[in-house]
C-alpha cells in the first residue's frame, strides 16, 4: 500500500502464494498480510547472493516488471472503474489468491484497499450481495458466484497478470 503523509492509503498490488515482495518499504508504503498463510522471508543479502545466478536473475526481473505493470493498471483502475466494479476485481483477487470461497474481510479493511470511504464500500457490497454474488456480513466476505463476480468485474480483472483462465477449483478447459 501507499500512504499519504496523513495517514490515509490504498493498495498497490495484490501478492499471493505466486510471488514475493521485492520492495522495501519508503516513507509511504506499507506492506501488509491480508490472509493467513505461510510465508518464506529471504534476507537482502542472500536475495543479492542469489541475484548473481542468471537464472534466479531473470525470474525476479521478469516477476518485477510484472509488478510494475500490476500496480500500473492499479492506478488505472482507481481512476476510471466504479467502487462496485473495483470491489469485485479486488474480492476475485483475494478469492484467487487465498483459495478460499470465504475471506476474513472488515469495511474497513476493504476501504482502505480500495482506497474509498467505509459508506461506499457498503454500498458495493450490498449491490454484489443483491445479485446473489457475494455474502456479506460484518468481517467476512463469502464469494458465491465467481462468474457473476467476474462480469460484475471491471476489465482490469481480466488484464491481471495472474487472472485464472477459469475458476481455481475448475481446471482450464482449453
Amino acid at each position: 500500500m501507499t500512504q499519504t503523509g496523513d495517514g490515509q492509503s490504498v493498495e498497490n498490488v495484490a501478492i499471493g502464494y505466486e510471488g514475493a515482495s521485492i520492495f522495501l518499504p519508503s516513507a509511504n508504503m506499507k506492506i501488509t498480510t491480508q490472509h493467513a498463510g505461510e510465508a518464506l522471508r529471504m534476507s537482502r543479502s542472500a536475495y543479492l547472493r542469489h541475484m548473481s545466478n542468471q537464472e534466479f536473475r531473470e525470474v525476479m526481473l521478469h516477476y518485477q516488471d510484472q509488478l510494475i505493470a500490476a500496480s500500473c493498471q492499479s492506478a488505472l483502475c482507481q481512476a476510471f472503474h466504479t467502487a462496485e466494479e473495483r470491489l469485485a476485481h479486488w474480492l476475485l483477487v483475494m478469492h484467487d489468491r487465498a483459495r478460499a470461497d470465504e475471506l476474513p474481510l472488515t469495511q474497513d479493511f476493504l476501504a482502505t484497499m480500495l482506497g474509498v470511504q467505509r459508506p461506499t464500500v457498503t454500498i458495493a457490497a450490498r449491490l454484489l450481495q443483491a445479485s446473489d454474488l457475494i455474502h456479506y456480513r460484518y468481517g467476512r466476505v463469502t464469494i458465491l458466484d465467481r462468474e457473476g463476480l467476474r462480469n460484475a468485474a471491471c476489465e482490469c480483472y481480466a488484464q491481471s497478470w495472474l487472472a485464472p483462465p477459469s475458476s481455481p477449483k475448475e481446471p482450464d478447459p482449453t
